[in-house]
């Protein structure tokens, strides 16, 4: 392209309109142009910018890394700028740009993008492009990073009701069963010629286990093999069949030996093999019933815990209790830290004040918070959670035992698209959106410290947020 063709032509571009004819002479001068084919990278995500480009003729497709797929965000053709972000920054690239169709683009370098901005009329230009495509980008990753966080905590809860879920419908499935295997152990024992203080006993019996089972502690309930083969030997003893499955129904439902021998001691000997069995496939049934009721309970408190987290029933500000709010975040991901072997440890302050919050955007606080946490800990560590309160704030504090901030990052932490993870690992995003929930969203602050072995981010909120915030 002919110099004065070409300046006629820039000239006409929105972010080159306050340019001079000799400044666009000095911008020709101090670039170069490029020809790309179809499918030819222009700008690779990750890379550190030093050119922008006017795109000529042809078009491109602006597309970002989610994980392995790359998601197209934007196009961009005849007339349009691209790469002057992370050029103005110095920062590396936020997104990739491809060549969709034959193009041609003007090459400005370092040296000459400064020039250019030693020009009042472009450089105002080129500040306000740059500012309505970071706030864009931001905005968009924004809301695929909630997208993203709504589909992590959707697979965290599908991971974690799999095994209550699934416990439910083994031990139903096994209910019927035992409630028939109980009926006909029944018919066995009340068929026998029972008279006086036999009948009254075996008529006593489904309350004697119902008080049973009611006061034998979780931990009684337990495996305990010792206490199996001590029942194996009594109820071997009886003669009764597949005695091994009998001791294990009576050890599962927290019968002793001891206890066993009480509950038969009246009985005539005759009576006390159907007695014995009889019990033993009663407290199948109430084992079985005793997990269901676990499963369910499990259950609901996982919906318990997600209702809190989205707070899909209350207005966006609400007396939060912070304790439970962490406790819930923590629930949602506790595939995350189990799975990797996060031990949490707590020192929550006595008498924390509930605070006035926009709680699901809190919840995002933590989640963001916790799950980088666990990231640089590799998904193994110790997560430790702080609470205090002190003049009028509540602070919490998370920290990890991770290998730290790099030293070069730690100026950069909270700016957007600023991440220490891999390229398509991470939007950036997460610190920045955390400090302007809390800092915009609720007039509080959010600051960090760190070294190799702890990481801890303190987040200070008011107990009664501000009217400006």
């Amino acid at each position: 392209m002919s110099t004065s063709r070409a300046m006629e032509y820039l000239s006409r571009i929105e972010l080159l309109k306050g340019l001079a004819p000799q400044d666009l002479k000095q911008l020709l001068e101090n670039s170069s142009e490029r020809e790309l084919a179809p499918g030819d990278w222009l700008i690779r995500e990750g890379e550190i910018g030093d050119e922008m480009y006017v795109v000529l003729e042809g078009e491109f497709a602006v597309s970002v890394h989610e994980g392995a797929v790359e998601a197209k965000v934007a196009s961009r053709g005849q007339g349009d700028v691209v790469g002057e972000l992370s050029l103005l920054g110095r920062t590396a690239r936020t997104a990739s740009v491809r060549a969709v169709s034959r193009s041609h683009v003007l090459v400005v370098s370092q040296a000459a993008f400064e020039q250019l901005l030693t020009c009042p009329g472009a450089a105002t230009t080129i500040y306000r492009t740059s500012l309505e495509r970071e706030h864009y980008l931001a905005s968009m990753l924004a809301r695929r990073e909630k997208l993203a966080a709504l589909g992590t905590m959707a697979a965290g809860l599908a991971h974690e009701l799999n095994n209550p879920a699934a416990a439910i419908r083994r031990s139903s499935k096994e209910l019927n069963a035992a409630i028939e295997h109980r009926d006909r152990r029944a018919v066995a024992l009340f068929g026998r010629d029972l008279q006086g203080e036999q009948l009254s006993k075996v008529l006593e019996l489904g309350s004697t286990a119902t008080e049973h089972f009611g006061k034998v502690s979780a931990a009684a309930m337990r495996s305990d093999p010792e206490r199996e083969d001590e029942l194996l030997d009594v109820v071997e003893g009886l003669a009764l069949e597949e005695p091994w499955e009998a001791a294990a129904a009576l050890a599962d439902a927290g019968w002793s030996a001891a206890e066993l021998a009480t509950i038969l001691e009246p009985f005539d000997p005759a009576i006390k093999p159907p007695v014995a069995a009889w019990l033993a496939a009663d407290a199948t049934c109430r084992v079985l019933l005793r997990e269901i009721s676990l499963g369910s309970q499990a259950v609901s408190e996982l919906v318990g815990a997600v209702k809190e987290y989205t707070h899909l029933d209350r207005a966006p500000i609400a007396e939060v209790d912070v304790h439970a709010s962490l406790e819930n975040t923590l629930v949602i991901l506790k595939h995350r830290l189990k799975d990797g072997g996060v031990q949490v440890t707590r020192h929550y302050g006595d008498d924390l004040p509930k605070i006035e919050a926009y709680a699901g955007e809190l919840s995002q606080v933590w989640t963001n918070l916790i799950d980088n946490a666990v990231d640089a800990m590799g998904g193994s560590g110790v997560l430790t959670l702080t609470t205090y309160a002190d003049d009028e704030q509540v602070n919490v504090e998370v920290n990890d035992d991770g290998p730290g901030v790099p030293d070069e990052e730690k100026d950069h932490l909270f700016e957007p698209f600023r991440s220490t993870k891999g390229v398509g690992e991470g939007t950036g995003l997460g610190l920045y959106l955390t400090k302007e929930i809390v800092t915009q969203r609720h007039g509080g602050s959010v600051s960090f410290n760190s070294r190799p072995g702890s990481t801890t981010f303190r987040v200070t909120l008011p107990v009664r947020m501000t009217a400006g915030a």
